[in-house]
């Protein structure tokens, strides 16, 4: 029983870290670092960048959910093409892009 109770426990600590599937990262995060961009990911896959203070300028694309931590970013115009992980945890994104680590936490602007 206490194997049990513990494999339950994991399993849902692993779930917690990986973002327990994918409609916790719909909405705004700002970076913690470059420069406080605003990446906002909306439930029909559309993606766009912005600075907080210049709502006027946005960069739009496009992203794709892949298995259980995996993402796809496409740019507008399809040139650029990210691919990596994430993962949601204490209210923080953690994106994986490129071999580099980006840390965001909600956007509350």
């Amino acid at each position: 029983m206490k194997r049990i109770l513990w494999a339950l426990t994991l399993a849902t600590l692993l779930l917690a870290l990986v973002g327990c599937g994918a409609g916790n990262i719909y909405g705004a995060w700002q970076a913690q670092a470059m420069d406080g961009l605003v990446f906002e990911f909306e439930k029909d896959g559309g993606f766009s960048v912005r600075q907080p203070d210049d709502p006027g300028n946005v960069l739009r694309g496009s992203y794709t959910l892949v298995g259980e931590a995996g993402i796809e970013i496409l740019l507008e115009g399809g040139e650029e093409r990210f691919s990596g992980t994430y993962a949601i945890a204490s209210g923080e994104l953690v994106l994986i892009l490129s071999g580099e680590r980006q840390y965001f936490s909600r956007y509350r602007g």
